[in-house]
């Protein structure tokens, strides 16, 4: 009787085996989410990091230039303000054409405006006589497509005031 005891524990039945696939499963489909959703916010917080250094780049173009027309919406590479603003990944100065810009394997496009957000112009009422100050604020506004298909967008304000 003993010995048909220790035949029967010998090895695992069929029940234990698929709970313990069961178990396996459900850790590695933990894992793959986790590690997914890292990847994804990685390469959002890329995305946006690079946004922002060519919003930055765009906001100093703007400051050494002093204004921009309203026909023309960024600067290039050699700081002269230009009508299409379209800049691949990796590259914060290069601006394509929108076409040009998509003809890029592995590669996708940020599109840039720079548009006059507000005018305001007031005299300054402490000087005699009164000193008449215009205040332009500029928006630079950095759009792309990002990795989840859906449009993403950073924006930086400039005020720049003119006596």
């Amino acid at each position: 009787m003993l010995s048909k005891l220790k035949q029967r524990e010998n090895g695992d039945t069929i029940v234990e085996v698929l709970i313990s696939l069961a178990i396996l499963t459900a850790v590695l489909v933990g894992a793959y989410y986790t590690a997914n959703e890292s990847f994804r916010n990685d390469r959002d917080s890329q995305e946006h990091t690079e946004a922002l250094t060519i919003a930055e780049t765009q906001l100093e173009d703007l400051r050494t230039a002093g204004t921009i027309s309203a026909s023309d919406q960024c600067f290039n590479s050699s700081g002269v303000a230009v009508s299409s603003c379209y800049i691949p990944t990796g590259n914060t100065t290069q601006n394509l054409t929108q076409q040009q810009c998509k003809s890029l394997v592995g590669s996708y496009c940020y599109s840039v405006d720079i548009s006059n957000y507000a005018t305001v112009q007031y005299n300054v009422p402490s000087t005699t006589p009164a000193i008449p100050i215009t205040l332009n604020t500029y928006e630079v506004n950095v759009t792309w497509t990002g990795l989840s298909g859906a449009s993403d967008n950073v924006s930086l304000y400039y005020r720049q005031d003119q006596s």
